[in-house]
């Protein structure tokens, strides 16, 4: 037949049968072509899902940089601050715990160095040491985050914003290198922040921020319904929007006006004091941290006091300046202080800086906050004003203490480089912006290159000067706001968080040693089981072994004289 097949000329029309034999090759050529081009097209498809998978995530986590540096200076697309932390929940999901430790340590230090690349300028090479336990609280908040099993969704979704809010206040006002630079809440000085801060503070708009993203995670994930999820997704998505607009101007009473003394570091004080004198009638002068660089109430200084008397002789309430205060120290050393001296030459009061700028000469800590007392001959009371120095700025207890111990007004002498560049400057003003929303008091920082500036209590900036000028500013003094909650009760939100998260820890390394005891003991267990059923079944091999002697004897079951050995129950046989 298949010879037959051979010599068929070309163009002859087969049999049917023939036919239907070729019908049936073919399709099953096309079925085993198919099966093929699916098995390839599934791997295809597998290591798309694992490129994604892989360069996914790293897309993911990137953005979040991308977004968190937005959020801040010198772009300040505060918006863009929401979705960093929501980003960073989406690319840890499903990763192992050193996985994340590493990562967000490697996003961490990106991030760090992107954000107060300036420390260079103050720390030299020690910075990267810096930056790198800078970026470690990064890294421990990605190993928290998937690391107890909540069975409640509720724990599961508060579990990051949780972590985070703790982390931040640890860094920032606990631990003994305390930096609260770039906390992911002063990102919105200038929205929600006004709204926020009376209530929470800095660090519990962290909180919200990061619960938001958290939420907007679990919706995404969750098994409602398509329409249930995209309604759930806009409504979270216009979370941050209900911010956008700008803060409102202040319209509260207002105490006075200062005069704010802005100058370059390195110049002459007595040449630029001469130049800024006083033209016209201010309640308050403030010149800058440090413009002396010895203990004014020496003999050796008569002459600046002099100056400074002159100049306070011109205002209702005085003159607050910055010097160096080495009467007080047992040591050789000193205290970096601002004296506050009366129209009559008098010094009303003087505070000490409470948070000396680390691993620099920047003289003894206070013991504690400093309010001063200003008697105003047109007030029936005197006006009660909390001094801080620069770096105290940075921390919320501070202001916070001088608030609940009558404070009506900040004044933050204030010390900026021109060579740390305008950038740090600018994020230094918007921590102060975020003590006034949290006080809900007028803030004055008076500063070396800038940027020298008045707030209202809700945070707005009054007036400014740019940076790296030497002028002199006039801003307005405001009452105080209503008592913000933040001052009484909502500052023990973040050591709330703090608490519990360091409950979870305690909880969670407990239960890994007893995990850890208890499979020991399952361990001893299993082997005595394992002894026990071993020797039952050497036991009954024994006895099966016996069994078999009896019915078949071998060579060893034979006695002496050749005849098996029988126990019949006879025991002289």
């Amino acid at each position: 037949m298949e010879e037959d097949i051979a010599h068929v000329p070309a163009g002859a029309v087969l049999p049917k049968r023939m036919n239907i034999q070729n019908a049936g090759a073919f399709l099953r050529l096309l079925s085993t072509v198919c099966n093929r081009a699916l098995s390839m097209g599934e791997q295809r498809q597998s290591i798309l899902k694992e490129f994604l998978d892989l360069y996914g995530r790293g897309i993911a986590l990137a953005m979040g940089v991308l977004c968190y540096w937005l959020a801040f200076p010198p772009l300040e697309i505060a918006v863009a601050g929401w979705f960093a932390p929501l980003l960073w929940i989406l690319a840890l999901q499903g990763a192992g715990h050193l996985r994340r430790y590493r990562v967000m340590f490697l996003i961490g230090y990106a991030l760090t160095v992107a954000m107060v690349f300036w420390l260079w300028a103050l720390f030299g090479i020690l910075s990267i040491a810096l930056w790198g336990i800078l970026a470690l609280m990064f890294s421990f908040w990605g190993f928290l985050v998937g690391w107890p099993r909540f069975r409640s969704p509720f724990l599961e979704i508060l579990w990051p914003a949780v972590c985070w809010c703790a982390i931040e206040l640890f860094r920032s006002e606990v631990w003994g290198l305390r930096f609260s630079w770039f906390a992911l809440g002063y990102s919105q000085q200038n929205l929600l922040g006004a709204t926020l801060a009376p209530l929470f503070g800095v660090y519990g708009i962290s909180l919200i921020m990061v619960l938001w993203g958290s939420v907007l995670r679990a919706v995404c994930m969750s098994r409602f319904r398509i329409r249930h999820r995209c309604l759930a997704m806009v409504l979270l998505l216009f979370v941050p929007l209900l911010s956008l607009p700008a803060l409102p101007r202040w319209s509260g009473e207002v105490l006075g006006q200062a005069m704010l003394q802005q100058m370059k570091s390195g110049a002459h004080f007595a040449v630029v004091a001469e130049d800024l004198e006083p033209v016209v009638p201010v309640d308050l002068l403030v010149w800058p941290e440090s413009v002396l660089f010895g203990n004014p109430l020496q003999d050796r200084h008569a002459a600046f006091r002099r100056l400074m008397n002159r100049q306070a002789s011109k205002t209702k309430w005085g003159v607050i300046f910055g010097a160096q205060d080495s009467s007080g120290s047992q040591t050789d050393g000193f205290y970096n202080t601002a004296f506050l001296m009366s129209p009559s030459g008098e010094i009303l009061g003087k505070a000490v800086k409470n948070q000396p700028v680390q691993f620099t000469v920047d003289g003894f800590p206070a013991e504690d906050v400093t309010v001063c007392e200003i008697p105003v001959p047109d007030l029936d009371d005197p006006v009660r004003v909390g001094i801080g120095i620069c770096y105290d700025g940075s921390y919320q207890q501070f202001a916070r203490k001088m608030t609940s111990r009558g404070a009506q007004l900040l004044v933050f002498p204030t010390f900026n480089a021109s060579a740390w560049g305008a950038i740090q400057h600018l994020q230094h003003q918007r921590m102060f912006q975020m003590r006034a929303m949290e006080n809900r008091l007028s803030v004055l920082v008076a500063a070396f290159s800038g940027p020298t500036f008045g707030t209202y209590p809700n945070g707005r900036i009054s007036n400014a000067l740019p940076f790296g000028k030497t002028e002199s500013l006039i801003v307005p003094m405001c009452r105080p706001g209503s008592v913000a909650a933040f001052v009484e009760v909502g500052w023990l939100l973040p050591y709330l968080c703090m608490a519990m998260t360091l409950g979870f820890i305690l909880w969670g390394i407990k239960s890994a040693f007893g995990k850890r005891d208890s499979d020991a003991a399952d361990s001893v267990l299993v082997t005595e089981q394992e002894d026990f059923v071993a020797d039952d079944l050497k036991d009954g091999r024994q006895q099966e072994t016996w069994n078999n002697s009896a019915e078949h004897p071998t060579q060893e079951s034979i006695g002496v004289g050749g005849t098996p050995f029988v126990d019949d129950g006879d025991s002289s046989a």
